[in-house]
This record gives C-alpha cells, structure tokens and sequence, in this order.
C-alpha cells in the first residue's frame, strides 16, 4: 500500500493538495494565535473589545428609550388638548396646541 503512495504519479498531486490547502490553514492559525499573544502581552482580553460595544450599545438603547417616553408624553399632552377641546365643543383647529398640519 505504502509503495502506491510514494510512487511521483501519486506523490505528485499529494504534494500538490498540501500546498494548496493545508499550508494556508496552518497560515491563518499561526497569525490567530499571533494576534492572540500580542492581545494578552498588551493586557486586553479577547472580550474587551465586545464589552465596548456592548456598553456603547446600551447607552444608545437608553438614549432611544427616553426619546420613545419623551414621544408618547408629547403624544398624551396632545391627546388630552384635543379631548378637552371637544368636550369644550371648540372647532377643530381652534384649540389650544398647533396648528393642524404643523
């Protein structure tokens, strides 16, 4: 079995198939695990970039939360000016707020 495999019809394309596929692999994990001891020897962990954006992320949804309330309070306020003006029996659009369209 072993003489089929050294014979250069067969070593050939073996040989071939190594260079071609197995050196790149073997490439990328060399320069992951470089890039991971270059990490660790300036003290940042794989993680501390994710927890950066994790944060920035989180400061964003507490900014869209209080504009969502600050919306919905404006919406109420609205809301309510424009029951009390009905109930006054006050034409539309001569109530206090904005104008319509506006």
């Amino acid at each position: 079995m072993w003489e089929n495999l050294l014979r250069p019809e067969v070593l050939g394309p073996l040989i071939g198939f190594g260079l071609v596929v197995i050196v790149p692999i073997v490439a990328m994990l060399l320069r992951h695990q470089r890039k991971m001891a270059e990490m660790m020897q300036k003290g940042q962990s794989p993680e501390a970039g994710v927890q950066q954006r994790l944060d920035h992320m989180q400061s964003q949804m507490d900014e869209i939360k209080a504009l969502m309330t600050d919306h919905v309070l404006r919406q109420e306020e609205r809301l309510t000016a424009l029951s009390q003006t009905a109930a006054l029996g006050v034409p539309h659009g001569q109530g206090p707020g904005p104008e319509p369209g506006v």
